[in-house]
């Protein structure tokens, strides 16, 4: 068996004196991370004296940020150094986040840090999931959707050219329709994978 290893997600009270994220700010707890029945390993918060259930071990972002705001502004927003803080401790090296309304599709986070050994910071995290957002959609992936995901889609890319956007391609990001408000990431069951949470 997997010795336990524990993950602490960083959240304001971690930042050093002087320093407050106003994206990612987690409750104080501890992200352990230990053996499934079927071998993966499942994230779940450690908070005495309450035990939580597995699904509970999220990364939130207070206040939320738009995923289709150009994530240089976003990160303008940051206080000094919250952009090169690590989004979790000890660090992770690969962070792959699925969206439920991008069916057979993932985003797989790195560090841009080409220092061995660097781990996946908080700019990353925002970098890293907005610009994959607007690559441009395959006519082969739109037609594997069901007609309710390209319709909202269609419309999304409609409204978004009728605001004055100057890209005519659809993106991945017109999927999400209206629900564009990061909310934070939740651990799934399988390691390393983490759920977008999205709102309106």
């Amino acid at each position: 068996m997997p010795s336990k290893t524990d993950y602490k997600v960083r959240f304001a009270d971690d930042e050093p004196k002087g320093h407050s994220s106003p994206h990612f700010k987690y409750p104080a707890h501890t992200v352990s991370a230990s053996a499934s029945p079927v071998g993966t390993r499942v994230f779940a918060p450690s908070v005495s004296p309450v035990s939580l259930p597995p699904d509970v071990g999220h990364i939130r972002s207070s206040p939320p940020f738009s995923v289709n705001d150009d994530p240089r502004r976003v990160l303008q927003m940051l206080p000094p150094g919250s952009r090169m803080a690590t989004a979790t401790e000890p660090g992770l090296f690969v962070l792959t986040v699925t969206c439920k309304y991008l069916p057979n599709i993932s985003i797989r986070v790195t560090p841009s840090s080409p220092k061995p050994g660097a781990s996946i910071t908080i700019g990353d995290l925002v970098v890293g999931i907005n610009d994959f957002l607007q690559q441009r959609v395959d006519d082969r992936y739109y037609n594997s959707l069901p007609p309710e995901s390209r319709f909202c889609a269609d419309r999304s890319k409609l409204i978004r050219e009728q605001q004055g956007d100057p890209v005519r391609y659809l993106k991945l990001v017109d999927f999400l329709g209206l629900k564009v408000k990061f909310m934070g990431l939740k651990p799934t069951a399988q390691h390393g994978v983490w759920a977008l949470e999205l709102a309106q």
